[in-house]
């Protein structure tokens, strides 16, 4: 739903509402959208349609085409059997109401942990695609082979650590076989 155009001067108009629809949508299915999931009555409904500028060439390629793209849209006026009155914005609102209204929208919709799930989600992304590496291999040549380097070592000190104490642990063995 958008705002309805009100020229500078004049008073709103509550008994129009304006919607930004895709453009497959044609009246009839407006007009029973609204009635069956709102139960809103339509007197009149004009439609718009806004298409996207076309496109002489392909960006890419610099080749000629002609194509439209996918920001074109339909925009339905529909005239109202009761008045609508949009929701003061939280600009104009004085402080306590603003409080009260942004409690109540994180109440109902959960605003703040959806932010905070969309950064989150932004983070995971970022640092496990490929173009991050971890931060303490990043660095000249020389510090990286010392850092490879170093885990090898300590990977081959475990190993030979573990093959002592296995030797010391078997029992004796004599060359025929007996314990």
């Amino acid at each position: 739903m958008m705002r309805n155009y009100t020229p500078p001067g004049e008073p709103y108009n509550p008994w129009e509402a304006t919607f930004r629809i895709p453009t497959s949508l044609t009246k009839l299915d407006v007009r029973s959208y609204l009635y069956a999931v709102y139960g809103v009555k339509c007197t009149y409904i004009r439609t718009d349609n806004y298409f996207e500028p076309l496109e002489t060439y392909k960006r890419r390629t610099r080749r000629p085409s002609v194509s439209r793209g996918s920001s074109s849209y339909k925009r339905a006026v529909v005239g109202l059997l009761e008045p609508f009155y949009y929701p003061e914005a939280l600009e104009d609102m004085d402080r306590n109401e603003r409080q009260e209204r942004e409690e109540w929208l994180e109440k109902n919709f959960q605003i703040g942990q959806f932010n905070e799930r969309r950064r989150l989600e932004a983070y995971r992304r970022w640092y496990n695609s490929p173009s991050w590496k971890p931060f303490n291999l990043v660095g000249p040549r020389g510090t990286i082979l010392k850092a490879v380097m170093a885990r090898q070592q300590a990977r081959d000190q475990v190993a030979v650590e573990g093959a002592q104490t296995f030797l010391e642990q078997a029992p004796q063995r004599s060359v025929t076989g007996e314990a």
